[in-house]
């Protein structure tokens, strides 16, 4: 699954320079002014980043269904017996 994850994330990384290319051949055609070529380079990268965050939300997704499915502990599972450990040392510290 993370080769698959990674996988996406360099055909990011191509998509990106393939623009990039793109955006300078356009440029040397004189077929888009350089400021109209900054606002396209910008905005493609802000779309980039925000793509980039809806797939980082979606990795965690999965891999929490995946420890779920494991039987694995969560973060809140594990937070919340540390807390109820803390509880019962103090109240032995108390009856002692």
């Amino acid at each position: 699954m993370l080769s698959t994850l990674k996988t996406l994330a360099y055909a990011g990384l191509g998509i990106q320079d393939k623009l990039n290319e793109v955006l300078e051949d356009l440029a040397k055609r004189g077929q888009q002014s350089k400021g109209e070529m900054a606002k396209t380079v910008a905005k493609a990268f802000s779309n980039l980043e925000r793509r980039g965050k809806e797939l980082r939300g979606k990795e965690n997704h999965i891999l929490n269904r995946v420890a779920e499915g494991l039987g694995l502990p969560s973060k809140n599972d594990i937070d919340r017996l540390e807390k109820k450990i803390q509880e019962l040392s103090k109240r032995k510290t108390k009856e002692s």
